[in-house]
C-alpha cells in the first residue's frame, strides 16, 4: 500500500485504511478457475475525505507497475475547514 496517492497534481496521504476487500472472477466463462483480479481499499486520507481506490493484479500491457492503483470513487469530500 502506498503511503500517498497523486491526484490531480496533489498528494494525498493515507492515514489509514476503514475497510479491505477482494474481486474475482472466473478465467474463460463460467466453467473455469476463478482469478482474483482485485484488491480494494476504502481509505482515510490526510485531507479527511474517503477514498475508494483498487489494485490490479497485473498491469495493463506495456504499463509501468504503479499504472496498477486505481481510484475508483471518493465516497466523502473532505470536512470544511473551521
Amino acid at each position: 500500500m502506498p503511503g500517498a496517492f497523486t491526484w490531480r497534481d496533489e498528494v494525498f496521504g493515507v492515514q489509514g485504511t476503514l475497510r479491505t476487500w477482494k474481486e474475482s472472477s472466473r478465467e474463460g466463462g463460467a466453467g473455469g478457475e476463478l482469478y482474483l483480479r482485485r484488491h480494494c481499499y476504502e481509505l482515510l486520507m490526510s485531507d479527511g475525505s474517503i477514498w475508494s481506490v483498487y489494485f490490479t493484479r497485473q498491469a495493463p500491457s506495456g504499463k509501468p507497475t504503479k499504472s496498477r492503483w486505481f481510484l475508483y470513487s471518493i465516497l466523502s469530500d473532505a470536512p470544511p475547514a473551521k
